[in-house]
């Protein structure tokens, strides 16, 4: 992946990104549907003290697809990226989706987690927005995610806001819209009509993590509720949790200039 933007092989999958800046590794994971562009309020911030890696998940972006999409096939493309890098010991930090791979990752390979930073992230409680869970549903979610939404997301995003629920920025920009294969596929790795369903495998581990961990959360996420930030910060030995009042879900736009305050004071303390 050469600098500042490119792509790699990575086991016969191409993978879209960038590295940009100088310093200790730090790996940026971005949401469901969207790519390294999410990151881009925060990229030359953090580039100035850390050499900072923005891979795009497969099947997103220009990333290619896989075949299976889960939170194992994840671990084995993370890994061998490190390896492609030379990298060891790396600070990870994901936003929503993104927040479930940092976190299971953490949670099952701590030695190559040096931080960890949690933004809005899946995977710390069983509630989920009653839409998401809906999309899961065979034959609904493929009709919408893969078939309606690429073609008429503007429309169905203004209507989704109007009964209040709350849609990613990615979403309602036609340019980053280029996930190949199946979206609501790839959304039943963690989400099915009881909600998320990988919460009773996580929920025991929490206290076992040993890695200095901050969770930012939206104030009014609506995708999934304060309180399971609140309960992971008590429940995660080394962890702090930073409110963005008023923020929703997508607090990287809405509040980038906080969200990079505290993630840097956070990466650049000792602890």
């Amino acid at each position: 992946m050469p600098d500042p933007h490119g792509y790699k092989e990575i086991e016969g999958v191409r993978i879209s990104g960038r590295i940009v800046g100088s310093g200790p590794p730090l790996v940026l994971l971005h949401g469901l549907g969207g790519s390294d562009a999410e990151w881009q309020g925060s990229i030359p911030v953090l580039a100035q003290y850390f050499k900072v890696y923005v891979p795009t998940m497969p099947g997103h972006g220009d990333s290619g697809p896989i075949a299976e999409y889960s939170l194992e096939s994840s671990h084995r493309l993370f890994l061998s990226f490190l390896e492609s890098e030379g990298l060891g010991k790396v600070i990870l930090a994901g936003q929503s989706m993104g927040g479930l791979v940092a976190l299971d990752l953490a949670l099952n390979f701590p030695e190559r987690v040096s931080k960890l930073v949690l933004v809005d992230s899946a995977g710390l409680g069983r509630e989920v927005n009653w839409g998401l869970r809906l999309l899961t549903l065979p034959i609904l979610g493929e009709i919408i995610l893969d078939f309606l939404w690429p073609r008429l997301h503007t429309h169905l995003a203004r209507l989704a806001k109007l009964a209040g629920l709350e849609v990613p920025e990615v979403m309602l920009t036609q340019g980053s819209w280029k996930f190949q294969g199946s979206l609501a596929r790839l959304l039943r790795v963690g989400i099915d009509l009881r909600g998320q369903k990988l919460w009773p495998s996580i929920r025991d581990r929490l206290p076992t993590l040993n890695v200095p961990t901050l969770i930012i959360w939206g104030e009014h996420d609506q995708l999934f509720p304060l309180s399971q930030a609140v309960d992971a910060h008590r429940t995660i030995p080394r962890s702090k949790l930073h409110v963005l009042r008023g923020g929703g879900h997508v607090v990287r736009r809405e509040h980038v200039a906080e969200l990079n305050e505290v993630v840097l004071k956070f990466l650049l303390s000792d602890d």
